[in-house]
């Protein structure tokens, strides 16, 4: 809980999670084929974390243990001729995975009839490894990534106001303020395309060492492993007062009645008045509904 301290770099570098594919190929020539091909790609700001599976059956144990594989490239013909057209089936319909992109590869392409695969299975491209260039691999990967993205996108709302829909059931404690402004934050994220964010709160009349949970609310965002790296902005935003915007994050000073906030959101698409009023509108109106909860 240790979340501000004076003793950090005011400079924050993000590191943001590699997006997780798997290469699915009887032949380990193909994975370090592919691996090379795609050494410099990015999307996003985020690299590659290439997992290589030798067989379905390794595919399968792989898909059981993870739920954040972005795509899967997968031979059809391992180690039996539709090895990879049942890997299909398990993901789709065994695991109920629809947000994985699958792309299917093959060097037998008259074996499978590509009309009758894309027909009959839920992949979103079905290719010759022949034909499978260093710029065809590129081309597939981003549009098969930002398809991957704007599912989870989709999901996140979803997410986002089913909890925000339970919470204002009872909206009476700080427990229930707690979960509403952690929903908030979510959806707000989404919204701003924003890949993390972090959200502190404190009364204004309070110093020194932030570790009351009495005088101090603390919000995560998506990647905790990130928190320390947020800490010196969020400290710096507070000690300022000020908003901070960098290429890689934009935070927001609100200050409300009784109390102050910090929010951080990391790698924004672009921050402009639209998205700023709708920060300040949320850090407001949720200092506003502390100091109303605190009192009660």
């Amino acid at each position: 809980m240790d979340w501000l301290s004076d003793d950090k770099e005011s400079e924050v570098r993000i590191t943001k999670n590699p997006w997780k594919v798997l290469i699915v190929d009887d032949d380990y020539e193909i994975f370090q084929v592919t691996k090379l091909a795609l050494s410099h790609f990015e999307f996003e700001g985020r690299t590659l974390d290439l997992v290589y599976a030798g067989s379905a059956d390794k595919a399968r144990q792989i898909f059981s243990n993870s739920n954040d594989i972005a795509l899967a490239v997968v031979d059809v013909v391992m180690e039996s001729d539709d090895a990879g057209l049942r890997l299909v089936e398990f993901i789709r319909e065994s695991l109920g995975n629809h947000f994985t992109r699958i792309v299917l590869r093959t060097g037998q392409p008259g074996f499978a009839p590509e009309s009758e695969i894309i027909r009959d299975y839920d992949i979103d491209g079905y290719k010759s490894k022949t034909e499978l260039s260093q710029q065809a691999l590129t081309h597939f990967f981003f549009t098969s990534l930002r398809s991957y993205r704007d599912l989870v996108r989709i999901q996140r709302f979803q997410l986002g106001l089913e909890a925000l829909i339970e919470s204002l059931r009872s909206m009476q404690t700080l427990e229930n303020f707690s979960v509403l402004t952690s929903s908030l934050l979510l959806q707000m994220r989404s919204v701003l395309t924003a890949y993390d964010s972090a959200f502190v709160i404190k009364l204004k009349a309070v110093e020194g060492n932030f570790t009351s949970d009495n005088s101090v609310k603390r919000f995560a965002g998506a990647d905790k492993s990130n928190a320390d790296q947020y800490t010196a902005t969020i400290q710096q935003c507070l000690d300022t007062k000020t908003d901070i915007q960098t290429n890689d994050f934009y935070a927001h000073y609100s200050s409300v009645g009784a109390y102050e906030s910090a929010l951080l959101l990391v790698g924004t698409e672009s921050v402009n008045k639209y998205s700023r009023r709708l920060i300040a509108m949320f850090s407001a109106n949720v200092c506003v509904l502390l100091e109303r909860l605190s009192k009660e």
